[in-house]
């Protein structure tokens, strides 16, 4: 899936006549080029693949650069497309809006983070919370190794911090929580009013903005989102999705959102309307899959 190309898989697979497909094929720019430089390795590898499904139009005009051939490839978007929210998720956002006392709170979740992109989210939310107190924000750190680290940062900001793990519920002086428990991104989403995405200030190419915008939620993210960017483009054609380069620029986003409630209406209504119009991938690649 994606980029997973193994030499060694696709050569023994081949001698053994079993098929081997690519679904949700990515093809980067980056690894084009570099591709391109190992013609020696990717070359033979091509062709021992019975077919790959490109995820965007980028990644199927890639593919072609490197050699395969168009008869064994297939542009079907991407799967994460097909994305469908758990009715177990949206029972457990139900569940933490009670556990942590969300009631009459406005929350900014930053999901997926990665250094340094908790500073910025906390350096924006100390301004954001003196136009709109009732503000608070949740950070969910991509790594579970960074819980600790990130719990340090806060604390040394003086900033009055709870953790999902303590249970214990807000009161009317809690600034941040910090999500240090796996599996609940989601149904925090669920909960929010706009979502930051992680990993696209850092230059880590962006995590799925699909989570929160499956849920109606306005999207920021950075401009480094090279894993997914038919997506992003997507969604911020259609103004769901607002690209940002530091706290200033989150601070003027949210400030928008937060107090022209028709816009924030309509960024909510487009990034539904994204996901469910480009739905689809998984039925198109079992056509061509023929199963």
């Amino acid at each position: 899936t994606e980029m997973e190309l193994w030499p060694n898989l696709c050569h023994y697979s081949w001698q053994k006549n079993i098929p081997t497909f690519v679904i949700n094929g990515r093809m980067s720019e980056k690894s084009t080029l570099t591709y391109q430089k190992l013609s020696w390795l990717i070359q033979p590898l091509l062709g021992k693949l019975s077919g790959v499904c490109a995820q965007g139009e980028r990644d199927y005009q890639n593919y072609l650069k490197l050699g395969l051939s168009q008869d064994r490839l297939v542009l079907t978007n991407n799967i994460k497309f097909d994305l469908r929210i758990n009715a177990s998720e949206l029972k457990r956002a139900d569940a933490l809006f009670k556990e942590l006392n969300l009631a009459g709170r406005i929350l900014l979740v930053a999901g997926s983070t990665h250094e340094p992109e908790e500073q910025v989210v906390i350096d924006a939310y100390r301004q954001l919370v003196q136009r709109f107190p009732q503000l608070l924000l949740i950070i969910v750190p991509r790594h579970p190794q960074r819980f600790e680290q990130v719990n340090s940062l806060l604390i040394k900001q003086n900033l009055i911090v709870i953790r999902t793990s303590q249970t214990l519920p807000c009161s009317r002086e809690t600034q941040v929580i910090l999500a240090d428990q796996m599996g609940i991104l989601r149904s925090l989403y669920a909960l929010s009013s706009i979502a930051f995405v992680g990993g696209s200030i850092a230059q880590r190419g962006g995590h799925n903005a699909l989570e929160p915008a499956a849920l109606g939620v306005p999207v920021l993210m950075g401009k480094s989102v090279y894993n997914n960017p038919q997506i992003c483009q997507a969604l911020a054609q259609a103004g769901a999705l607002s690209f940002i380069d530091n706290s200033e620029q989150m601070v003027e986003c949210c400030e928008a959102l937060l107090s022209k409630p028709e816009l924030h209406q309509a960024a909510s209504k487009a990034a539904k309307s994204v996901v469910v119009h480009n739905r689809g991938a998984i039925e198109r690649t079992l056509s061509f899959l023929q199963l």
